[in-house]
């Protein structure tokens, strides 16, 4: 597990709403874990939640832990907050990259967050990443690059 101090970016966002179904997924996160759900029927694994398996429909559903590498499968750079206008104190937050990573132990699963640690004219699909947590903080990790 690896714990980052917190970001300007980070300390930002707002807290996620919890839904009674994911307290395991943000709780993992807090603990620096990730999570994915599986179906015990047919051993589907995705990502993000939903109340029956994606491929049979099953409702025997069940939060399974997962390692935290993986490979970079799309990936945006956000250039700026559009319309609203920047957030006051995230000034400086801009640009930043927003990636989507296939879990390595989640069989397809892919999961969302901030891709750090990497000037963003370096980022490439297919990179090796690693996701890394805020202590104690229920949030998306990001993803750095492996070492």
């Amino acid at each position: 597990m690896t714990i980052i101090p917190s970001s300007p970016l980070r300390a930002g966002r707002p807290a996620p709403r919890v839904a009674p179904r994911d307290v395991e997924f943000w709780d993992g996160c807090a603990r620096g874990e990730l999570h994915v759900l599986r179906c015990e029927d047919c051993g589907e694994h995705w990502f993000p939640s939903q109340n029956r398996c994606p491929r049979c429909q099953s409702e025997a559903i069940a939060w399974t832990p997962v390692g935290l590498a993986g490979e970079l499968y799309t990936y945006t750079i956000i250039h700026g907050p559009g319309t609203e206008g920047r957030p006051p104190g995230l000034e400086d937050a801009y640009p930043y990259a927003v990636g989507v990573v296939a879990i390595d132990e989640g069989q397809g699963a892919r999961i969302a967050g901030n891709v750090t640690g990497v000037p963003l004219d370096e980022i490439r699909i297919g990179m090796r990443v690693r996701a890394v947590f805020a202590e104690g903080v229920r949030a998306l990790p990001d993803f750095e690059p492996e070492a």
